[in-house]
């Protein structure tokens, strides 16, 4: 995500833009996500694997949104995946192949997922499928208010714990997660931590969502 970069601030927080909502009511932004996941002890005690990825998403004031995920900075750009709203079709770009692949037409959903929920209680139960979620506490992660869960689940003589920290104001994105997995009486042998390090409040770079010109297009573009 090398170009990504020289779009953000050096502070993990951006002052908000005031008057930026989506259709749905709730604010634009755009988060910056780092993703490391280690994995112990698979070929014996000196085995140790860490894999490091980055994922960006924003949402504008049409409803448009964004998602990328790469290697970091070192890496080559990643494709990204568009929504949007004035297509009402996905579409996907890919800069290394040069592609751009068009969707069939939908509308997501116009409301909130979890408005009014100031406790984000249905999306804790979504963090990890399977893993029953309790409230933890609340907190503060890059200037925005969280709600804090975590839950803990024994499955085949594995024991996987996930703790969660769930931002209310933006329609319960998680800004903060962390999940291990043991056998009874070992050590963690998967250790996984998604943790937001950029957030921006207010609308997205109008760049991020344009279509390069002259890639070779996949499937049919919808007109409006």
């Amino acid at each position: 995500m090398r170009y990504l970069v020289a779009l953000m601030a050096f502070t993990p927080l951006m002052a908000a833009e005031p008057g930026c909502v989506t259709p749905a009511g709730t604010p634009c932004y755009s988060v910056r996500t780092a993703v490391t996941t280690w994995t112990l002890f698979r070929e014996g005690l000196g085995d140790f694997r860490r894999d490091v990825s980055e994922r960006f998403f924003a949402v504008r004031a049409d409803g448009s949104t964004i998602a990328m995920m790469g290697e970091g900075e070192a890496g080559p750009p990643p494709p990204k995946t568009l929504w949007l709203a004035s297509l009402g079709q996905e579409v996907a770009v890919d800069e290394v192949t040069r592609l751009v692949r068009y969707g069939a037409p939908f509308a997501p959903r116009r409301e909130p997922e979890y408005a009014g929920d100031q406790s984000c209680q249905q999306a804790a139960q979504t963090v990890r499928r399977g893993v029953p979620m309790q409230l933890a506490g609340v907190s503060n992660r890059l200037g925005v208010r969280v709600v804090e869960w975590q839950g803990e689940v024994a499955v085949g003589g594995i024991l996987r714990h996930v703790r969660a920290e769930l931002a209310p104001s933006l329609d319960c994105a998680c800004l903060y997660s962390r999940e291990t997995e043991r056998a009874a009486g070992w050590l963690p042998y998967l250790i996984r931590t998604r943790q937001a390090t950029w957030l921006r409040l207010g609308a997205p770079e109008a760049s991020l969502f344009e279509i390069p010109a002259g890639f070779r297009a996949m499937g049919t573009r919808a007109s409006r």
